[in-house]
């Protein structure tokens, strides 16, 4: 019995030395991710003053096998006048690919959610569900500079805590979404650019529009009842 107990000690005693190594591994990427978050809402508000991004939170997830950053609820949002616009995920995973790069591939959920809010009206609040996901990578690399094998030079290492710069996204050749405001749903589908070696870019800053636009294509779907592309009802 006392042997059975101090094996049982020893194997916990393993797995208390491994969390504690796994968390120290982890440490810089959280803080990565965290400085990024807080680097991009600060470019975004800089273009523009009303834009908002945050994370409800930010932490080390895989425990014991795997090395990821879990990212919860991240969300964009605006406001513009009298309307206020949002869109935000669940959770996001962050896996390290690149050390040196400060790449990690993005693990994106199907669902998406978003809001539209104008004062007098009621909110509306969508769900949108996609049958596939693009191919998201980011990196701590500026995203300007071509590097690596296919331009000849070599990448030079960022900094430990250089914040995310780039992004580049690998496009399915279509996608098809379900939309849903107040259990009324619609499905389109949306051709897509062929994009078999995605090249980083840098992340942009004028995101404004593109959070309107993408809750303006919900609005003109189930409030307007606008046709959208192969549109089944």
């Amino acid at each position: 019995m006392r042997s059975l107990i101090k094996i049982f000690g020893a194997i916990i005693g393993l797995i208390a030395l491994w969390l504690v190594v796994w968390m120290l591994l982890m440490r810089a990427d959280v803080a990565r991710v965290e400085a990024s978050i807080k680097y991009h809402n600060e470019a975004f508000r800089t273009a523009n003053a009303f834009v908002n991004f945050k994370a409800d939170d930010v932490h080390a997830t895989g425990f014991p096998f795997r090395f990821q950053v879990a990212v919860v609820r991240p969300t964009l949002s605006m406001v513009d006048g009298d309307e206020s616009f949002s869109v935000s995920f669940a959770r996001v995973l962050l896996t390290p690919t690149d050390a040196g790069q400060g790449r990690y591939r993005v693990e994106l959920p199907r669902e998406v959610e978003a809001l539209y809010a104008k004062s007098g009206a009621s909110p509306e609040h969508y769900f949108v569900n996609a049958d596939v996901v693009p191919q998201l990578n980011l990196s701590a690399a500026d995203g300007k500079t071509r590097c690596g094998p296919m331009a000849g030079t070599r990448c030079v290492d960022v900094a430990a805590d250089a914040p995310l710069m780039s992004y580049a996204v690998g496009f399915p050749p279509s996608i098809t979404l379900t939309m849903t405001l107040n259990g009324e749903s619609r499905t389109a589908n949306f051709k897509l650019p062929s994009i078999p070696v995605p090249i980083f870019q840098p992340i942009p800053t004028r995101v404004a529009g593109s959070l309107q636009i993408f809750v303006g294509v919900l609005r003109e779907a189930l409030v307007f009842k606008t046709q959208v592309p192969e549109v089944n009802q």
